[in-house]
C-alpha cells in the first residue's frame, strides 16, 4: 500500500508524531484514519477515546497483533506488557 503524499491527514500525522517526541512516538501505533481523532478537542472526546481504546484492548486479534507492531528485538518485545498497561490506562480499565 502506498501513502498519498497529498493527503491532508499526512501533514497532521507528521505534526502529531513530531510533537510526541521520540520516546512516546516509539510506543504508539498509528492506525488508519484514527489520526484525526487525536486532534479533536470536543468535550465528548475523552469518553469517545476511552470507548475506542476499550474496544481495541478487548479485541483478542488486536492484542495478539500488537507485538508484531514492535521491532522484533528482545528489548523492544519486552516493552509489550508496558504498552498493554498504558492502553488499559487510556481505556480507564486500570
Amino acid at each position: 500500500m502506498q501513502v498519498n503524499p497529498n493527503d491532508p491527514n499526512m501533514v497532521l500525522l507528521e505534526v502529531v508524531a513530531r510533537n510526541l517526541g521520540d520516546a512516546l512516538r516509539e510506543q504508539l501505533v498509528f492506525v488508519g484514519g484514527a489520526v484525526a481523532g487525536l486532534l479533536i478537542t470536543a468535550p465528548a472526546m475523552p469518553a469517545i477515546l476511552r470507548e475506542w481504546f476499550t474496544r481495541l484492548i478487548t479485541t483478542p486479534l488486536f492484542m495478539e497483533a500488537l507485538a508484531g507492531h514492535l521491532p522484533g528485538d528482545a528489548a523492544s518485545q519486552e516493552r509489550l506488557p508496558e504498552l498493554e498497561r498504558k492502553l488499559r490506562v487510556l481505556a480507564q480499565l486500570e
